[in-house]
């Protein structure tokens, strides 16, 4: 007859049981003293009702040891609940853990929404325990927050493979039987596809989301209403912005060919962390530092609210010339527009009167950039479309077919710039490759591949002390209304890292750092058919605030210098 299971019980002569912890589906959770080696732990007792037959009990008794099994694989991993051991006492198995001080991720979520910070941890630990389990071979199949423990040390853990799948292990359980958390299941294994690492990865989406909102996205009253939901229904949209809920979003599709692979993820993760909102307060204090004489840029450091890609919300104050200027562009826009000539019209207005403005926008002499016009006073034998000599229309570059810019580093990057704060940094390496590579996000490639791009040209900088890493990437579009539509629904999401290849910030590609969690800056920019993006980190991956305005200024320089207007013939 089986024993009563009750604090002050002895598990296998060895273990005392103190006080439950929690409990589950399959067993009950308690801590424990190791008697023998006058330790605590955590012990998770298996139930097995009475009320079990033969081949069911067997099959208990199985997926026990297959749990110890499969997390003892993975027992020195830092965000993996360690498992030392399953005995059976009193025909019931055991499954002996570390004891890890603190509580689920379920229960933090009842006194609110994590925060975005915190999220962004709880994903980075999760995908490291994910990642090492699925090389291991092994799918989770339960991963929710019940099962997600914040440690009082801070560390975070995925616990509970109880129901987690190794690609040798044989079935357990009847056709048609569902196994874990309807919920938090992904579509595919309601739909019969069961023990793939997509699932995994749809599961953290969900946990993700609640960690974010509070809410699970697809519980309902019903077990039958929850599983409609998570088969037929989108997640309700998320309050939360940028890259994180980019990340969220593209976890929960429904099509587990398009979810993000656990590389992907963490480059989505590492886009959530670039400047957002929470930078808007930093911003402001550092706004008198950052009013320093620049040199020309369309666009300077943020000073304040920004966007997801750290650019002011609204445009620059301009003197009254300008201002004016521009309501007339707006005025001959409709004009050219009715005579069929509004690029060439706009662009040659356009340059004449920015050139005549250098107070306002330091821009290079006409002679570098637009229209050369000879001079105004012409005999009047002279024909007037004669009296202007075109070297170089700017207008050209918005059409692939006109626009005659070599796709190349020395065409598109400058070989040195310097940026508002007077540090320097010189060209380390660059590349032709294609506009769409693996290292990408999946936002970023989908974003890419709709606008039909080819090749894009990328390099890095390095300034002169060797701290700062900037990466350039120009990805040439068709024409300038495809880069608007590019760069008009661009969000957030990893471009990847670019390393040098030898020399100042080569290491971190060649040593592969956990670049996920250091302090970065990323700029984008459209200018006629080109997107240029632009992302600064410091070598040694500092995690420092106070890095930011430095980083900041040598991203928003370097996405300025970036483009067509490095090619001689474009001047």
């Amino acid at each position: 007859m089986a024993q009563e299971t009750r604090p002050g019980r002895v598990i296998d002569g060895r273990y005392r049981l103190v006080r439950p912890l929690g409990a589950g589906g399959f067993g009950r959770v308690w801590e424990a003293r190791d008697e023998l080696l006058d330790i605590d732990v955590a012990v998770k007792e298996l139930w097995l009702p009475p009320a079990l037959s033969a081949d069911e009990q067997a099959e208990r008794l199985t997926r026990a040891t297959r749990e110890a099994r499969n997390a003892a694989q993975l027992r020195d991993h830092p965000n993996v609940v360690a498992v030392h051991d399953v005995v059976i006492d009193d025909e019931i198995p055991w499954i002996i853990m570390g004891l890890v001080t603190g509580k689920s991720l379920e229960k933090h979520l009842v006194d609110g929404p994590l925060s975005a910070e915190l999220t962004s941890r709880v994903a980075t630990a999760l995908l490291n325990a994910l990642e090492a389990a699925h090389d291991a071979g092994i799918v989770h199949r339960d991963v929710k927050p019940a099962n997600v423990l914040l440690a009082d040390n801070g560390d975070i853990l995925l616990a509970d493979f109880g129901i987690a799948v190794h690609h040798t292990d044989t079935a357990l359980t009847a056709t048609g039987m569902l196994i874990g958390s309807v919920e938090y299941m992904a579509p595919e294994r309601l739909n019969g596809h069961d023990g793939r690492a997509e699932s995994d990865l749809y599961s953290l989406g969900v946990t993700l989301y609640q960690a974010v909102e509070g809410v699970s996205p697809f519980r309902r009253d019903t077990p039958t209403a929850t599983l409609t939901a998570v088969l037929l229904e989108d997640a309700p949209p998320l309050t939360c912005t940028g890259g994180l809920a980019t990340l969220i979003t593209e976890l929960l599709n429904k099509d587990p060919a398009r979810r993000p692979d656990i590389a992907q993820a963490r480059g989505l993760l590492e886009a959530s962390r670039e400047p957002t909102k929470k930078f808007e307060k930093e911003s402001e204090q550092t706004k008198k530092a950052e009013e320093t004489p620049k040199r020309p840029t369309m666009v300077g450091p943020p000073s304040g609210p920004v966007k997801q890609d750290g650019r002011k919300k609204g445009p620059p104050k301009r003197p009254a010339p300008v201002a004016i200027a521009l309501g007339v562009v707006a005025v001959l826009i409709g004009w050219f527009a009715v005579r069929g000539d509004l690029a060439q019209g706009v662009s040659a207005f356009v340059d004449q009167v920015f050139s005549s403005n250098t107070t306002t926008r330091s821009a290079p002499p006409t002679t570098s950039r637009g229209t050369t016009t000879t001079t105004r006073r012409q005999t009047t034998t002279t024909p007037p479309r004669k009296t202007t000599t075109t070297t170089f229309n700017s207008a050209d570059l918005d059409q692939e077919s006109s626009d005659k810019t070599p796709v190349t580093a020395s065409a598109l990057l400058p070989s040195s710039f310097t940026d508002s704060k007077n540090v320097g940094y010189t060209r380390r390496g660059s590349d032709v490759r294609e506009c769409v590579s693996n290292y990408m996000s999946q936002d970023v490639r989908n974003l890419l591949l709709r606008s039909g791009c080819r090749n894009a040209v990328t390099g890095t900088y390095v300034d002169r002390s060797n701290q700062i890493l900037v990466m350039v990437w120009v990805v040439p579009m068709a024409d300038a209304k495809t880069a608007k539509t590019a760069y008009d629904n661009y969000d957030s999401g990893a471009w990847g890292i670019l390393c040098p290849q030898n020399g100042a910030g080569s290491e971190i590609c060649d040593n592969n750092k956990d670049t996920s969690r250091a302090m970065r800056s990323g700029y984008r920019l459209r200018t006629h058919r080109y997107l240029v993006k632009s992302t600064a980190v410091y070598i040694n991956l500092t995690r420092d605030n106070s890095a930011k305005p430095w980083l900041d200024a040598a991203a928003n320089e370097a996405v300025d210098a970036a483009g067509p207007k490095n090619y001689s013939g474009n001047r």
